[in-house]
C-alpha cells in the first residue's frame, strides 16, 4: 500500500485527495493547507513533516510553490504528482526531472485535459497534415500582461503538441487582454488565440482542417463535417484517471503520458511568447 499525502486542498487537492481515499492500493495519511482539509480525517500537518511521512505527495499549491515542493518532496524520497505547470522556468523543471532521475523517484505531472474523449478521439482519428485553431476566452478584466496567461498558454500548448509537435514559435501579438500565437508543427501549423474580459465566459473551442475533415469541438463535444462524434463515457473523474496513470508509473514503471522533454519544450516556447508579448505590450520582460 503505497502512502499519500496531498498540499495545497482546495479543489484540485480536494479531488486528487478523493482519488486516493478511493484507492484501495493507497492510504492517504495527512494534508498539509488549504480550504478542504478538514473534509479528510487525516492529520493537517506542515509541508515538511507531511513528505517525511509519505512514499508519494500531490502538489497542489500556488504555481509558485510548485519547484520549492517538488524539490523538498524529492529530497525525502517521495514519489511526486504535481499539478500543471511544473515550475516557470524550463531549466528549472529539467533540473528537476534531472533530481527525481538521480532519486530514482517518479515525478509526474497531469495535463488532465489531454485524457478528456474528445481530445483522445480527436487525436486518434486525425490523418495528415493539420491547421489547428485554438481560442480560449476567460473572465478577466481585459487588462492583462502576457505574464497572466502563462497557466492558459501552457495548457494549450500541451493541447496543440499533443496532435502534432510543436516546431517553432512563427509569430506572437499582444495587446492589452490578449495573446496570438502562430506555430509550426511537425505536421502542419496552429495559431492560438488567449484573450480576456469582463463579460467573457471561460470557453475553448477546437478547429482542425486535417487531410479529409474538418474537426471541431465545442463544450467538450466532438464534431466531424458539422455533425457530432459519439464519445466514449468515463466513470472516472479526470483526476482518477491521472492518479491511476500515476499509479501505473509508481507500481509498474509504465511511461508517462506527458514526457519530461515535452513539459521541458512547451515551458521552453511559453517563456519566449510571453517575453516577445511583454515587448509588445511595451513593458520589459
Amino acid at each position: 500500500m503505497i502512502t499519500w499525502g496531498v498540499v495545497g486542498v482546495g479543489l484540485a487537492g480536494r479531488a486528487r485527495a478523493r482519488a486516493i481515499v478511493a484507492d484501495q492500493r493507497c492510504r492517504l495519511v495527512g494534508v498539509a493547507r488549504g480550504r478542504y482539509a478538514d473534509e479528510f480525517d487525516v492529520p493537517n500537518f506542515g509541508f515538511e513533516q507531511l513528505v517525511s511521512r509519505v512514499e508519494a505527495i500531490a502538489v497542489c499549491s500556488p504555481n509558485t510553490l510548485h519547484a520549492e515542493h517538488v524539490s523538498v518532496a524529492l529530497d525525502h524520497g517521495c514519489h511526486v504528482l504535481v499539478e500543471f505547470p511544473l515550475t516557470l522556468d524550463a531549466q528549472e523543471a529539467s533540473d528537476l526531472f534531472e533530481h527525481a532521475k538521480t532519486k530514482q523517484l517518479v515525478l509526474h505531472i497531469e495535463h488532465i485535459e489531454l485524457l478528456l474523449a474528445w481530445h483522445q478521439t480527436l487525436k486518434a482519428r486525425l490523418q495528415g497534415n493539420i491547421d489547428i485553431q485554438v481560442t480560449m476566452t476567460k473572465r478577466g478584466v481585459g487588462t492583462e500582461r502576457p505574464e497572466q496567461f502563462f497557466g492558459a498558454c501552457v495548457a494549450r500548448l500541451h493541447n496543440i503538441a499533443d496532435l502534432s509537435p510543436i516546431i517553432a514559435v512563427s509569430s506572437v501579438n499582444a495587446q492589452p487582454g490578449s495573446l496570438v500565437i502562430e506555430l509550426e508543427l511537425e505536421s502542419g501549423r496552429a495559431r492560438l488565440e488567449l484573450s480576456a474580459g469582463t463579460d467573457f465566459k471561460r470557453a475553448t473551442t477546437v478547429d482542425v482542417h486535417d487531410r479529409d475533415h474538418h474537426w471541431s469541438v465545442r463544450q467538450r463535444q466532438l464534431f466531424c463535417d458539422e455533425k457530432p462524434v459519439p464519445l466514449a463515457q468515463s466513470q472516472k473523474s479526470l483526476f482518477a484517471l491521472d492518479h491511476e496513470q500515476m499509479m501505473q508509473r509508481v507500481l509498474y514503471q509504465a511511461p508517462s503520458y506527458v514526457s519530461p522533454a515535452r513539459v521541458i519544450n512547451i515551458l521552453h516556447h511559453t517563456q519566449r511568447i510571453v517575453s516577445a508579448g511583454m515587448e509588445d505590450v511595451g513593458v520589459n520582460p
